[in-house]
C-alpha cells in the first residue's frame, strides 16, 4: 500500500501523459488513500510542471466517489476536487484571474 501511495504522490508532481495508464489502474486500488491520491494526480494540474491532457471522464469518477465511496476521506477529497474544478472552469470562462 505504501509503495502505491508514494508512487501515485510522486506522479502527481512529476507525471506526464505517459504516467496516465498507471494512475488509471490505481483508481481501482482497494486502499482508499491510493485511490484518492491517484484521482488527484490525474485531475489537478496545479502541482505539475506541465498539465496532463484533459480527461473529462474523471469528473464522473469524482462525482460517483463523492456520493458513494465507503471511505469518508475519499468522499471528501472527491468533493474538494469537484469544487476546485468548478471554480477554475467558472473563473476561466468569466475571464477573471485564476487564484
Amino acid at each position: 500500500m505504501r509503495r502505491c501511495a508514494t508512487s501515485a504522490h510522486s506522479l502527481d508532481w512529476l507525471g506526464d501523459d505517459a504516467c496516465v495508464p498507471a494512475l488509471l489502474e490505481l483508481l481501482n486500488d482497494p486502499v482508499p488513500r491510493v485511490r484518492s491520491i491517484a484521482l488527484h494526480a490525474l485531475k489537478c494540474d496545479e502541482c505539475k510542471l506541465e498539465p496532463l491532457s484533459p480527461r473529462p471522464e474523471l469528473l464522473r469518477v469524482a462525482m460517483e466517489w463523492a456520493e458513494h465511496d465507503p471511505n469518508r476521506r475519499v468522499r471528501r477529497d472527491a468533493t474538494s476536487l469537484l469544487t476546485r474544478s468548478r471554480v477554475l472552469h467558472h473563473t476561466r470562462r468569466s475571464g477573471r484571474a485564476v487564484p
